[in-house]
Order: structure tokens, then sequence, then C-alpha cells
């Protein structure tokens, strides 16, 4: 309760992605079952369940749970960076994208680096193209990267089928702050002189009313 539980949920298999979305040379056999990829060594242990059947759960979800409404989880920079030692991310127009599981499978053994180059890894079952820009702009912004690779957000429905976790939290940032103060100080304003109004009318009733008499 009050936990993001999407992760006993699986997500699409790559292998059923639209081609362009995938490195066709690789033999995705192994990418087209449905996985709860997110789930953790720990969430295994406790024995959390992974709901397979995606129309069963899904019909499941909307008995026990009634009128409900899908939220989406922010992530604030500061967040992003201290947490890349434990999951590693993307950014691409403030969306988030858990990349973890992929890069895992690029990881060599031995060095614990990422393999770059697609051809050099079975696990690598994106197209060319998404692949380098995950592996060149991990744990980071890759919004203009996408934007000079791709011309819409076409490409963007694959990653948020395999990836999305939630979105950028710019309440923090530092162009919302300065508009913010800059309202507030407009509004003190405005309200000072509505006052400095109210005080001068009160003051001009309040005047002794001068008489003339006849000498």
């Amino acid at each position: 309760l009050g936990k993001d539980s999407s992760k006993i949920f699986p997500r699409t298999p790559a292998a059923d992605l639209p081609n362009k979305c995938l490195n066709t040379d690789k033999d995705l056999e192994n990418f087209d079952q449905y996985q709860c990829v997110d789930m953790t060594e720990l969430d295994e242990l406790l024995g959390l369940p992974c709901h397979k059947d995606v129309s069963k759960a899904r019909l499941g979800v909307d008995k026990w749970f009634g009128d409900y409404k899908v939220g989406q989880l922010a992530f604030s920079g500061s967040t992003l960076q201290n947490d890349s030692n434990d999951w590693d991310w993307l950014v691409i127009q403030d969306r988030v994208y858990n990349v973890t599981n992929y890069v895992y499978g690029l990881r060599d053994e031995n060095s614990g680096k990422v393999v770059k180059d697609p051809n050099e890894s079975e696990n690598a079952y994106l197209s060319p193209s998404l692949h380098s820009l995950i592996v060149n702009k991990l744990n980071q912004d890759a919004s203009e990267i996408y934007e000079k690779l791709y011309e819409n957000d076409d490409y963007l429905g694959c990653l948020n089928e395999l990836f999305y976790v939630g979105v950028v939290d710019t309440r923090s940032n530092a162009a919302c702050q300065a508009l913010n103060m800059t309202m507030y100080i407009m509004l003190v304003f405005v309200a000072a002189l509505l006052v400095l109004q109210c005080i001068c009318s009160l003051l001009y009733l309040a005047r002794p009313h001068r008489s003339f008499t006849a000498k």
C-alpha cells in the first residue's frame, strides 16, 4: 500500500514490438515471454507474485480496485543522480526510463563494462540506433540526441513499452522557481497597492469637512 506495484505486472515482451524497435539480426526467442523483469531478487525471495496472465491480471485489478486512477511517479534530478549506483536510467523529454535490465545483459562478466557494439552481444536486441542511444547516454538526459536521431516520437513508444517508469519532477527546476518568485513579488506588489488605496480612501473620508461662514 502506498508503493509502486507495477513491477508485479509484466511488460510487453521485446519480441512483440514493431520491427523498427528491434535488431532483427538477433535471435529474439529469449525475449518473447511475459516476465516481471523489474522484480528484484529480494522481491522473488519474499514471494511477490508475477501476474503473467495479463488478461486475468487486468480483470483482477479492475474488479478489486474499482474506479481507480493510474498515477505517475516523479523523480527529481538529485534523486536520479544519487541513485545512479543502484539502477541505470535514461531521460528523454522529461520521461524517465529504467534500463537496468537491458544494460545488465550487456555488461562484460569480467570487467563489468557495458558492451557498446551491438554485434558483440546477443542481448543487444534493440535497433542499433536505440542501443547506441542508451549505452552512450546512460544515466543522462538524452533528449537532444534523440531529437537529432529521430524526426518524431514514434521510437519513444518502443522505450515506453519496455522501460518507462515515470517523469522528471520539474517543480524544483530553477526556471520554475524563478517564475514562482516573480509571481509572488507581483502578488505582494498588487496587494500593497490595494492596501494603500484603501488607506487613502479611509483618510479621505475621515478628514474634517470644511465649512464656510459669512462675515
